[in-house]
């Protein structure tokens, strides 16, 4: 079952696809935001800012497993 995705903030369609799939991508493979940037072809900021800002809106679930993750791989 799909996490519940909300769509009413002014994000395009493929920008909370882009969001949803990186996350998910980070939570299956305890992945870095380095790695995660090279499999998306994207920047390491785009992924930051997805996952710290854009994340939150769209799916606050997801965000929280995020943020977890996230610091775990600061203290590293």
């Amino acid at each position: 079952m799909r996490p519940k995705i909300n769509f009413e903030y002014n994000f395009s369609k493929t920008i909370v696809e882009r969001v949803f799939d990186e996350a998910t991508f980070i939570l299956k493979n305890n992945a870095t935001l380095k790695t995660t940037a090279l499999k998306f072809k994207v920047s390491i900021t785009t992924v930051w800012r997805d996952m710290r800002k854009r994340l939150l809106i769209i799916n606050p679930d997801y965000y929280k497993k995020m943020d977890e993750l996230i610091n775990s791989h600061k203290r590293r």
